[in-house]
């Protein structure tokens, strides 16, 4: 598990991450350009987006930042592991409905 008692180390880390997924939530708002969107949301659009950038995303963070190995062939299989998680996800979101691609982004 990640070291969730040491959170205020990654806070450089969840301030980036919020910082560009607003900014990234923002240009492809006025652009209206989405890559991608949530087609099932929590209570409303905003809540979701939210959700993931204040809650979901900092877990994810502290998980990987957490268990990030020295060793640098235990780092390559650390990156493995967690691309595989993503595109798990990611592929499980799609197959289900969750999420809905656009403007030439894909899986592939």
């Amino acid at each position: 598990m990640g070291k969730w008692r040491m959170w205020k180390e990654y806070l450089p880390t969840f301030y980036f991450w919020a910082l560009f997924s607003c900014f990234y939530e923002y240009i492809s708002y006025i652009g209206n350009k989405h890559l991608w969107e949530f087609e099932k949301n929590f209570i409303s659009l905003f809540v979701t987006e939210s959700l993931y950038t204040f809650v979901f995303y900092p877990s994810m963070i502290i998980l990987f930042l957490g268990n990030f190995p020295h060793e640098k062939s235990k780092k390559i299989w650390h990156y493995f592991k967690w691309i595989s998680l993503s595109l798990l996800i990611e592929s499980i979101a799609l197959k289900i409905g969750a999420i809905r691609f656009s403007s030439g982004w894909s899986m592939a």
